[in-house]
């Protein structure tokens, strides 16, 4: 079989006779999406770049099929997906040059957020450890 390379490809291969999805409708129910949404998918999502999917229409695709990550999603779609750095020091200079093109009320938000998940992963650390 080949390689698919764009996102309404790979649905197209979704739906079918004696594919594994008999209409847009049956595929729109398993994945938790209307009927348009993989109507739309279909049609637009062709590799142009003209069309891109809402980030939770990707989750809930990656969700419905797991062997498919959402990164691999993403690329199907045309998205610019950066990988994850494995090297600790990266990420951390991935995070704040994000953070330093946010606009100051969006950095404050965030800054917020990442002390409660902070804060969040000390109080379960200190019941791991008692």
């Amino acid at each position: 079989m080949t390689q698919v390379t764009n996102l309404g490809e790979w649905l197209d291969r979704k739906v079918g006779r004696r594919r594994e999805f008999t209409s847009n409708r049956a595929l729109a129910e398993h994945v938790g999406v209307s009927e348009g949404t993989i109507r739309n998918l279909r049609r637009m999502c062709d590799g142009s770049g003209k069309y891109h999917p809402t980030l939770d229409t990707l989750n809930k695709l990656s969700e419905a099929f797991p062997d498919t990550t959402l990164a691999e999603l993403q690329r199907l779609a045309g998205l610019n997906v950066e990988p994850v750095p494995e090297d600790r020091e990266e990420r951390v200079e991935q995070f704040a040059k994000a953070a330093a093109k946010l606009n100051p009320q969006y950095q404050e938000l965030i800054w917020n957020f990442l002390q409660t998940v902070l804060e969040q992963q000390g109080r379960e650390n200190s019941v791991d450890n008692s």
